[in-house]
């Protein structure tokens, strides 16, 4: 059984869990509308644990800054933002002639940096 599952069935656990969500993320709500986004932690909690239960899944998953959004604030962060790139002229694409690999790892090859949430530029998340 996944550990946050144990938090969930405690209502003391689980708001400890969302206070110190609030705290890491630096989030400040009404009181009508902490219920609301504790409801939301909770559900997705509650998904959260369903899937680090799944046995033919080896990824570990946790609660993050979408789980306390709802359906539109998460919208905010769907799509390419591209309010900043300039076309280039189409004659600039490089082909080298080459096939691509059946198979590249760019960690293989030392290419993939540390994770980094870019917050409000809204260009989701990138590695």
């Amino acid at each position: 059984e996944d550990p946050l599952r144990e938090v969930l069935k405690s209502p003391r656990a689980t708001l400890n869990l969302y206070s110190q969500f609030k705290a890491k993320n630096h989030l400040k709500f009404s009181t009508g509308e902490d219920v609301m986004r504790l409801r939301l932690i909770r559900a997705n909690a509650e998904h959260v644990a369903d899937y680090n239960e799944d046995t033919e899944d080896s990824a570990g998953y946790a609660l993050n800054k979408f789980s306390a959004m709802t359906p539109g604030e998460k919208q905010r962060y769907l799509g390419l933002n591209i309010t900043s790139m300039t076309p280039g002229p189409e004659d600039t694409v490089l082909r080298s002639g080459v096939g691509n690999p059946s198979k590249l790892l760019w960690t293989d090859k030392g290419y993939v940096t540390p994770f980094n949430d870019h917050l409000t530029c809204l260009s989701f998340f990138s590695f």
